[in-house]
């Protein structure tokens, strides 16, 4: 309510000092509402596709044994929101340029991240001089049980590796 006195009350003031000035800002802003709307949809619905991934990412980790579940389902809800955002204020007509270059930017720093990350963590076993790196064979006894080096027992039949590379798992 006080809102719309402040809105009308500043209409008043505008027309108060130039006419033709307030009629051209209140039509500009009647033809920048359905955009408004629209950017405002638009955001709403990535909100809501965020929580659906974050919710699925989540169970699809909890269920294949992931430690990071949390952080992985964090980042799927993070990236839709950046993403929903930037369509959003390009829709809106905001940083026209800058919105694409930002998210562009954004977008090689993680796969950098992510092919760094691969990088190092397939080069750790090699360097380590561990037998049991990638695809390295486990000693499995006559009862089906499975045993890594050094006599642990490991959890399950098989061990889950999940690698993000350039957004697809392998």
């Amino acid at each position: 309510m006080q809102a719309a006195c402040a809105l009308a009350t500043a209409v008043l003031v505008l027309y108060a000092l130039d006419a033709s000035l307030a009629a051209d800002l209140t039509k500009r802003f009647f033809l920048y509402l359905p955009d408004l709307g629209i950017g405002i949809a638009i955001f709403a619905a990535g909100i809501l596709a965020s929580r659906v991934a974050a919710r699925r990412t989540l169970i699809g980790s909890v269920n294949r044994g992931l430690p990071a579940a949390r952080l992985l389902s964090a980042l799927a809800r993070g990236g839709i929101v950046v993403l929903s955002s930037a369509i959003a204020l390009d829709h809106l007509g905001i940083g026209r340029a800058i919105v694409p270059s930002a998210l562009l930017i954004l977008l090689g720093g993680v796969t950098l991240a992510s092919a760094l990350a691969v990088a190092w963590a397939a080069a750790m076993p090699s360097a380590a001089g561990s037998t049991t790196g990638w695809g390295a064979p486990r000693n499995r006894s006559r009862t089906g049980s499975s045993t890594g080096s050094g006599g642990r027992r490991l959890a399950g039949a098989s061990a889950y590796r999940i690698v993000i590379v350039g957004g697809a798992c392998t």
